[in-house]
Parts: structure tokens; sequence; C-alpha cells
């Protein structure tokens, strides 16, 4: 059996068509298969489908999985999730689109038994198959609980590491002061820092900061009705990562 024809199986046995792609969830196990002719190389596709698996490991934290390539597909897979993309050339028809050109089948599966995850990763591998891999944010390296008077001071010099903290609702309580708008000083009130960045209100929530550099200066801005104060140079920032 040539690769085209055990791709065309492959296709076969997940009841598509000859020229469209679906999805089907069993039990707790979610599987999403695509399938496209396209005019690229094989080579292209495998660089394409590489760029896609790792960006998807990477921009999804995800642990624990082992990555393999042959020359015709691009594999990862963990105990409860795996990836593949197949680029199967055509050799049957070497006349598609100009004389001897070859076109790939590219065939994406994903098959995870955490369907939460599944249906993004999906969408992200097709993504960065079709039209280039999206800038994801990362999780946030901690979650923990802190009050409205917390600020970042201590995490200075973890310039890049993101933190995510638990603001309580505000209740009757006065926020600590914040400096700037974006970044904003490291003793700033990250939780009051947040609201007036817009992603939580005073309801509480969860709060990304990615610590920064210090700042020559920093703008005072009315926002979210938090008003910040203006500040000249300082050691050490902070920016909301508003979703």
């Amino acid at each position: 059996m040539s690769l085209r024809s055990a791709a065309l199986a492959l296709v076969a046995a997940l009841a598509f068509g000859a020229s469209s792609g679906g999805a089907s969830a069993q039990q707790a196990v979610e599987t999403y298969n695509n399938f496209r002719w396209s005019a690229v190389s094989p080579a292209a596709c495998l660089a394409d489908a590489r760029t896609a698996v790792n960006a998807a490991i990477s921009g999804f934290g995800l642990g624990g999985i082992v990555t393999g390539e042959d020359t015709w597909y691009v594999e990862a897979g963990a105990d409860d999730l795996n990836l593949w993309v197949y680029c199967v050339a055509d050799d049957d028809t070497p006349e598609v689109d100009a004389p001897g050109a070859k076109r790939v089948l590219v065939v994406i599966n994903v098959n995870t038994s955490r369907p939460n995850l599944g249906s993004d990763i999906r969408d992200f591998l097709a993504e960065c198959m079709e039209f280039g891999c999206p800038v994801r944010t990362p999780p946030a390296a901690t979650t923990e609980r802190i009050t409205w008077g917390d600020n970042a001071r201590t995490l200075r010099g973890n310039n890049g590491t993101r933190y995510g903290f638990i603001c309580p609702a505000l209740g009757d309580a006065t926020p600590a002061a914040v400096w700037g708008a974006g970044p904003y000083t490291d003793d700033s009130s990250i939780c009051a820092a947040g609201v007036h960045a817009g992603a939580i209100s005073t309801t509480g929530g969860l709060v990304t900061i990615e610590i920064a550099a210090g700042q020559s200066a920093y703008q005072g801005m009315v926002r979210n009705g938090i008003s910040t104060n203006p500040w000249g140079a300082f050691q050490g920032s902070f920016r909301v990562v508003v979703p």
C-alpha cells in the first residue's frame, strides 16, 4: 500500500467525504480530524506541521509530550493526548496544478481525553497550518490569594515572568495606591492595577501580571474607576495581562 493509499484509507476509516473535514466526540474522548489537499511540497507541509505541533505544545503548556517525525508525518503524544499531522504526496496525479507539480494530502488529527483542551488545540493546529501560528498567552507561573494592599516589589528583577493572583472582593475597603498606567511601579497595588487595566472589577478575580524593568517615568490616569498617580524614575515595574 502506498503512502497516499494509506492516508486515503485513514480518511475513509474516519467516514468523511472526499473533500471535507469534520469533528466527532465519543464518550470522554474528543477526536478531531481534518483533511484537505494543498499545493505545497511535502517538505513545506512537514515544516508547517512541525511548527504547528511545537507551538501547540508550548502555547498550551502541555507536559510529558513526546514528539516524533518521519518522511510524511509529525506526531506528538502523551498518555491522554495525541496530535498527528500527515503530509502525503499525491504521486498518482503529477499533472495537478502544473506539469510535474505535486499536491499533498494534509491530515490533522487530535485525540484527547481532555475535551476542554481538545477543541482549542484542534483549532490552533488548523490555524497554524493555514495561516501561521498565532501568539498565545502562556499560563501564569503561580496563582495565589492576595489582598488589595499587596504589591509586586518582592518579584523585582524577574523580568518577563508572569504570576497569577486571586484578588478578593474590595467591599468597603480602600485600595492601596497605584502609580502608572501600564506599566505600573512594582510597589503599586496589584488588585487595583488589575481593575485599572480592565482585567477584573472590584468584585475580585484573577489578575495575571508580567514583571518588567523599571521605567524613566510613569503616567497617571483615571480608568475603570481607579485613579493612578504619576511618578518619575523607578527601579521595577509590572504589566497587567488582559485576556
